[in-house]
C-alpha cells in the first residue's frame, strides 16, 4: 500500500516537471518573439527619425 502511494507520487511528480519544462518552452517562446519584435520596433523608429 505505501508502495502504491509513492509509485503514485512519483508518477505526479514526473507530469508536473512536464507541464512546467512545457511552460518553460512556451514562455521563452514568447520572450523571444517579444525580444524580435522590439528589435524590429526600434529599426522603425530609427528610420522614421531619418525622414
Amino acid at each position: 500500500n505505501h508502495k502504491v502511494i509513492v509509485s503514485q507520487l512519483h508518477s505526479e511528480k514526473q507530469q508536473l516537471i512536464e507541464r512546467l519544462n512545457s511552460q518553460n518552452e512556451t514562455t521563452q517562446r514568447t520572450i523571444n518573439l517579444l525580444e524580435q519584435n522590439l528589435r524590429i520596433a526600434k529599426h522603425d523608429l530609427d528610420i522614421s527619425k531619418q525622414d
